[in-house]
């Protein structure tokens, strides 16, 4: 499937991508409204060696302005990690201390991740792409610009299913006070980067000085909205694969194989 389906399919086989699954039927948020059920066995512990790499990143993730209201202590990441490691990954990926971020109240019920969150969103792969969460992706784009990209009037329509799921869908809206329609050919259940791709070239357009960055999840992408050069803190981290999000990442879901 290219772009959109990741090689590495370990979390396939660990015991948080199970609990994941079943609740994909539910439509991802930023920031849940309610928190996942929490965890009620032996919680996973992180070796001090993994746990001085998960500081690291939290401190690159931070100079590379990731992070917004505050600084979310990296602790946090250490059991969604562990859990990780003891399933089978094969390393510690910056992605992996993302997504631990992205909710940390399965291990944590006490955690509040819009404190730090400000800055970034996680949009599923495989999920149901119905049209409110169409309209929920192209806002969470528009929050992430601070400021730079004003979303109004969103209204999506979708054409009739074809045998392999397939769907036509338009989307039409107010950008930064313009009309604009946008056409893909959609899935029914895997994510579309079209409009990720027309709200990108409006961030360019706007010149904030702020670029989106996709961040390789192996059931979805962390999405943020961060200054020229600031992916410059990240080299030399282990990485699943990130990088500015440009035409080249822009995918019709529907145009692919299966």
């Amino acid at each position: 499937r290219g772009w959109i389906t990741h090689p590495d399919d370990r979390a396939a086989q660990s015991r948080r991508s199970s609990r994941q699954a079943s609740r994909s039927a539910s439509r991802p948020r930023p920031v849940p409204e309610a928190p996942p059920a929490s965890w009620t066995g032996p919680v996973p512990e992180l070796d001090a060696e993994g746990q001085a790499e998960v500081r690291r990143m939290v401190d690159a993730l931070t100079r590379a302005g990731m992070f917004a209201p505050e600084v979310p202590d990296a602790s946090l990441a250490f059991p969604h990690i562990a859990d990780g490691l003891d399933n089978g990954a094969d390393g510690i990926a910056l992605e992996d201390v993302l997504h631990a971020l992205s909710d940390p109240r399965e291990w944590f019920a006490d955690a509040d991740p819009a404190r730090w969150s400000a800055r970034f969103v996680v949009h599923n792969t495989q999920v149901e792409q119905e049209p409110a969460y169409l309209v929920e992706q192209v806002h969470d784009l528009a929050r992430l610009s601070q400021g730079a990209l004003l979303v109004e009037q969103v209204e999506v329509s979708e054409g009739e299913m074809g045998a392999d799921r397939a769907i036509h869908v338009t989307m039409r809206l107010l950008l930064n006070g313009e009309p604009q329609e946008w056409h893909w050919l959609g899935h029914a259940k895997y994510l579309s980067t079209v409009l990720h791709g027309h709200m990108a070239r409006a961030l360019e357009r706007a010149d904030s000085g702020r670029r989106f960055a996709f961040f390789y999840l192996d059931q979805g992408f962390v999405f943020a909205c961060l200054e020229h050069g600031a992916l410059d803190q990240l080299e030399g981290l282990y990485s699943w694969g990130h990088g500015w999000f440009d035409d080249d990442c822009v995918v019709e879901a529907g145009s692919t194989k299966a």
